[in-house]
């Protein structure tokens, strides 16, 4: 059923507009700077080493940035970091009009624009339960989740094409703009409405003192691991997480073995379409479903479709297969980040959120490691040996690309019985019965 009630505060509309200029503008440079690289080394390994030092700063910086963003008002932290990671692409222009290349200040940069980034982002998640009331969370979260598919379907073929006729330096130009225009509509609003009201006057006088700042760094852990169902959720989407990076790594080889660059495209082209329509789909459809059970179902039904992606080699079934499989990461997406803002303390938002994005993140760069010597080597190697095994599994699925799709089934069938194993433990189905604490 739509919900024909949707009321948003338009604070959050204006703040959901300039986050989604930001993030477009620095999807552009993403691919853009993807394609650079490896158009200057003609190697995948400097492109994935660039992923990795884009990841790092989520892993190693999660707790101060959810500290910064709980203890400071978001509006500040937004523009002072939105400006560093300006100030880092000036930069980045000013080495690229010089013809300046080298790969190690490159990671450097990448790292750095990942860091401001982080910072910035677990600041205005800290703040929406601050300008959106209860009602409307899911269809905030929602708002949030169709600015992150409108990225992946747009930024690729915009990116591409801008490529082409203004290279990397012309890209990092739009960013910037992006920034500008994203910078004038946060100068629009007044600080206060980002207040913290639970922040004393003796709070704001020792935010520096050393020792409340170390005891308070791992506040987000103590909360997420004091309540079994919610250690029991992080761990859940930190495996859903790990075994859909080793698919998205994958589908680029897979598809350019049983197809081509242009097929390639279409597949990620309906992959952005799939998430696109469950964003849509989490911000109207008005559910009687409790959030567990909607993570549960869609967590189900999305392994299955990522271990059909595997089950033939052909453009169709992975096309189709791959819109399905991401259009039910959304709506699942959308349900566990309102019940983690629901189950939060408002003083505790920001620290929660990179906490558990930590958590979920840490395993992503085994998933780049192990991707590649398990599908290479490790398959192909198995599928030389005699024997009446293998030689069903061969019959079976046939023998194109079953190196890669296995991969995808193999992850497919992991990913349905550990949720449904999870979701056995009563603490996970009862996390809706936990205190709200936003009103």
């Amino acid at each position: 059923m739509l919900n024909s009630k949707i009321k948003i505060n338009k604070q959050f509309v204006f703040v959901w507009f300039a986050e989604l200029i930001s993030i477009l503008g620095s999807g552009l440079t993403d691919f853009g700077l993807s394609v650079w690289i490896y158009e200057k080394t003609g190697k995948a390994t400097p492109l994935a080493i660039s992923i990795l030092f884009s990841v790092l700063p989520a892993i190693f910086l999660s707790q101060i940035a959810g500290f910064v963003a709980d203890k400071f008002n978001t509006k500040r932290v937004v523009i002072f970091f939105n400006t560093g990671a300006a100030i880092v692409s000036f930069a980045f222009i000013f080495l690229l009009r010089n013809n300046y290349f080298n790969l190690f200040v490159t990671y450097i940069i990448i790292l750095l624009i990942a860091a401001f980034n982080l910072f910035e982002s677990a600041a205005v998640q800290s703040s929406i339960v601050y300008i959106v009331d209860k009602e409307n969370l899911k269809t905030a979260n929602g708002m949030n989740q169709v600015s992150d598919s409108l990225n992946n379907l747009l930024t690729p073929v915009i990116a591409g094409i801008l490529y082409t006729f203004i290279g990397l330096q012309g890209i990092i130009i739009i960013d910037l703009v992006t920034y500008v225009i994203s910078m004038a509509i946060w100068m629009f609003f007044p600080a206060r409405i980002f207040n913290k009201e639970f922040e004393s006057e003796k709070v704001r006088e020792n935010r520096w003192n050393w020792n409340q700042f170390i005891n308070n760094l791992n506040d987000g852990f103590k909360f997420i691991f004091a309540r079994k169902g919610l250690t029991l959720l992080v761990f859940l989407f930190a495996i859903a997480n790990f075994l859909n990076n080793l698919a998205v790594v994958l589908i680029t080889p897979l598809m350019l073995s049983i197809g081509n660059s242009t097929q390639l495209g279409i597949v990620q082209t309906f992959g952005g379409i799939g998430m696109f329509i469950g964003s849509f789909i989490a911000t109207l459809h008005k559910s009687d479903a409790s959030y567990t059970k909607t993570i549960k179902s869609c967590i189900l039904s999305a392994s299955v479709f990522l271990l059909l992606i595997g089950i033939r080699a052909s453009f169709i079934t992975v096309s189709l297969c791959r819109m399905l499989f991401l259009l039910f990461i959304p709506i699942s997406n959308v349900a566990a980040g309102t019940l983690w803002q629901l189950k939060t303390p408002k003083e505790l938002q920001g620290r929660v959120y990179t906490a558990r994005s930590m958590i979920i993140r840490c395993i992503m760069p085994v998933a780049y490691l192990i991707v590649g010597p398990i599908t290479d080597v490790g398959f192909k190697n198995i599928f030389t040996v005699d024997n009446r095994f293998i030689d069903f599994i061969k019959n079976l699925l046939g023998v194109s690309a079953l190196n890669y799709r296995l991969v995808f089934i193999l992850s497919g069938i992991t990913l349905f019985i550990v949720t449904y194993s999870f979701f056995k433990n009563k603490s996970l189905s009862d996390i809706d019965k936990l205190p709200d604490y936003a009103k």
